[in-house]
């Protein structure tokens, strides 16, 4: 995965500003950096919170699975237990706050972040496409790892889609302290213009569909693939969204190539993998009713509440 933050200029908000601004909001998680200034402003984050939460996802600062240790491993034990680990990270700025440091010294740092709103994501996709059930216990076929494969781009897709709500040098600070992915100025500008020309629930179908390429080792889109994605978006075939689309496929290499084969070897798919991903992934999505219906309720809730903004 990939971490592109916006660019902040000027010498860096006193600590004492970023405090204030993470206190003055009611939050699930109070000891989560940003955690309640991004519910109250980001519609994508406070839409997957909602749905995370509605369907009984809970928040612990209790490590039960090792998962500090190889948080891209225990996916599969958090979606079992429905519990999403995190770090007391809050206190630190506080403490920081007493020797004078800025938000600009503290980007320097390695302080160590959580991402309960990718995790969440990955749980509200479980949730759709599989229920309760746990992936040891679903069949290691193409349609599961598509299903996977989705719940992945969905992920990816609404720390992107955030991207474009994403104000200021705090509230940036805030999105970069919770997100793995994260779209440049660039990328932002572009991300805005397609929720004025398509509106945020096709411009999140785009970029999933996209995202799903990405992850299934694609580099680059051809025309026939393009075009499956302006389908899955239900745009006109000549609708111009290659740079909306291209975004979708800045995922991090290792991270496609290697980290999430060895979950997969992890979760028991084993030496099918090749096989596996020797498909068109949204070619067998769009031939699916089933997985292409839990695709696009997916892309509803990255963009549910972005009506209300």
């Amino acid at each position: 995965m990939r971490k592109l933050r916006l660019a902040h200029r000027g010498k860096g908000e006193p600590l004492s500003h970023v405090i204030t601004a993470h206190r003055q909001f009611r939050s699930a998680v109070p000891e989560n950096i940003g955690d309640g200034f991004l519910y109250e402003f980001n519609p994508v984050f406070r839409s997957v919170r909602d749905e995370a939460r509605a369907r009984g996802v809970k928040f612990t600062h209790q490590d039960y699975c090792n998962y500090f240790a190889y948080p891209l491993m225990c996916i599969d034990d958090v979606i079992n237990a429905r519990r999403i680990p995190y770090r007391r990270n809050f206190p630190w700025l506080e403490i920081l706050a007493k020797r004078d440091f800025n938000l600009d010294d503290l980007k320097k740092g390695e302080l160590q972040y959580n991402y309960l709103f990718h995790e969440s994501a990955h749980l509200i996709a479980h949730d759709i496409f599989f229920g309760r059930k746990s992936l040891a216990r679903v069949p290691k076929n193409a349609s599961t790892l598509l299903a996977i494969m989705v719940g992945e781009a969905f992920a990816n897709t609404v720390e992107c889609l955030a991207s474009a709500f994403a104000e200021g040098e705090i509230g940036s600070y805030f999105l970069d302290a919770n997100c793995h992915f994260r779209a440049s100025e660039r990328e932002v500008k572009i991300l805005r213009a397609a929720l004025r020309r398509y509106g945020a629930e096709t411009t999140a179908r785009v970029l999933m569909g996209a995202f799903l390429y990405s992850n299934y080792l694609v580099e680059r889109l051809t025309g026939a693939e393009l075009s499956r994605v302006r389908k899955f978006a239900g745009l006109p075939a000549d609708a111009p969204v290659g740079a909306l689309a291209k975004i979708g496929l800045q995922l991090n290499e290792k991270f496609r190539s290697v980290t999430t084969p060895l979950h997969l070897r992890k979760s028991g798919f084993g030496a099918n993998l090749p096989r596996l991903f020797a498909v068109d992934p949204l070619r067998l999505l769009l031939s699916s009713s089933a997985l292409r219906k839990g695709a696009e309720r997916l892309a509803v809730i990255a963009a549910r509440d972005t009506r209300r903004t």
